[in-house]
């Protein structure tokens, strides 16, 4: 039980950090498409 709550919880650290980078591209996309407009 304790293994699969360790595994379950990098996985969800993994998810966020993921999560966290495509938003901050999304962002910088978006930043750059007004740029140049």
């Amino acid at each position: 039980m304790n293994k699969i709550m360790k595994i379950f919880t990098i996985c969800a650290v993994f998810a966020m950090i993921i999560s966290c980078k495509n938003f901050a591209t999304d962002k910088d996309i978006k930043q750059n498409a007004e740029g140049k407009i």
